[in-house]
């Protein structure tokens, strides 16, 4: 469910814990984004392991997380993060905020998408510390 590079955690009440992150999150769950332009905005994860094309369908791009937090132009490269409360209430990191798209399915809809930190450390052969 999640995992943590030194073998415990450290956190403090509203701060994301340091070298402990998801590895997966269940669909239903609450999520959070820090971003430049909409700050800290809330949703639920949609898809824990989204799969989409992008840029006029030249990149396909998959395991991505699929939420509903609002956000805008300006919040890519955000943190999205969720609270774990297994010992004591802390934050975990889940990934960095990519995109967002608003759609019209008998009502507007929000989906937001966020790439896996743990994808993003495996990609570039990297830790958290």
């Amino acid at each position: 469910y999640y995992t943590n590079d030194d073998g415990g955690t450290s956190s403090t009440k509203d701060k994301i814990s340091k070298n402990t992150y998801f590895v997966s999150i269940p669909v239903g769950y609450e999520v959070f984004k820090n971003g430049k332009t909409t700050y800290r905005t809330s949703g639920t994860v949609k898809s824990s392991s989204y799969d989409t094309t992008y840029g006029d369908e030249d990149y396909y791009i998959t395991d991505m997380i699929q939420t509903n937090y609002k956000s805008d132009n300006g919040d890519s490269g955000g943190i999205v993060y969720a609270l774990y409360e297994e010992n004591a209430p802390h934050y975990l990191l889940l990934g960095i905020h990519v995109a967002s798209n608003t759609f019209h399915i008998g009502a507007f809809m929000r989906r937001a998408y966020c790439v896996k930190i743990k994808n993003i450390m495996n990609a570039l052969n990297v830790q958290l510390h």
